[in-house]
This record gives C-alpha cells, sequence and structure tokens, in this order.
C-alpha cells in the first residue's frame, strides 16, 4: 500500500519561526519570574505573622498557668 505525500505549507506565514518561537519562551519566562517574586515575597510576610501566632499563644498559655497556680512557670 502507497502511502500520500505529507501535505506541505503552501505559505511560510503558516509555520512557526524561530523569532516567533523565541519571544514566546520570553514572555512565558517573565510571567513565571513574576509569579516566583510574588510568590518569594510573600513567604517572609507569612513566617513572620506565624512567630507573632506563636508567641501570642505563649503569652495565653503562660497568662492560664499564672492564673492557675498563682505563679509563672519554672524554665
Amino acid at each position: 500500500m502507497i502511502r500520500p505525500p505529507i501535505p506541505r505549507l503552501k505559505q511560510s506565514s503558516g509555520a512557526f519561526d524561530l523569532p516567533s518561537i523565541m519571544t514566546g519562551v520570553i514572555v512565558v519566562g517573565i510571567l513565571a519570574a513574576g509569579v516566583l517574586a510574588a510568590i518569594f515575597g510573600v513567604i517572609p510576610y507569612a513566617q513572620n505573622n506565624g512567630a507573632k501566632q506563636d508567641l501570642s499563644s505563649i503569652r495565653t498559655a503562660e497568662g492560664v498557668a499564672k492564673a492557675k497556680d498563682n505563679r509563672f512557670m519554672d524554665h
């Protein structure tokens, strides 16, 4: 069985050329950099808030211990 030849593009305007592929890669890289900058910018803020909540929990626990035993816990 003989296969028919693969049809070729009649116009080169329908094909992807190197400059358009490079432009796409550059645009995707810029978008990825923006997303990563946003993510890594939020991480220290979240860690700071987590540390503040931990300290608040410790203060609450110390207050409960003082109210219960009328003294702070020994370390």
